[in-house]
């Protein structure tokens, strides 16, 4: 499973590290505009502006929810 966050803040890298730790071992990426101090582990990052239509469409490509 793969999932996009869009926001890499407090609250998105929350979420992300509760999400890859999970039994499933999903696919997590945080997609912001700068890269979070602390990505956390298993984490992957992409740099993207979500008001980019063309941005946020290639980085939903192949995803299952974000």
């Amino acid at each position: 499973m793969k999932i996009v966050i869009f926001g890499g803040g407090m609250q998105g890298c929350v979420i992300a590290r509760n999400l890859a730790a999970r039994e499933e071992k999903p696919q997590v990426l945080i997609a912001d505009l700068s890269r979070p101090s602390a990505l956390p582990e298993g984490v992957e990052f992409a740099g993207a502006d979500a008001t980019n239509e063309a941005e946020v469409t290639k980085l939903l490509a192949g995803a299952d929810v974000a």
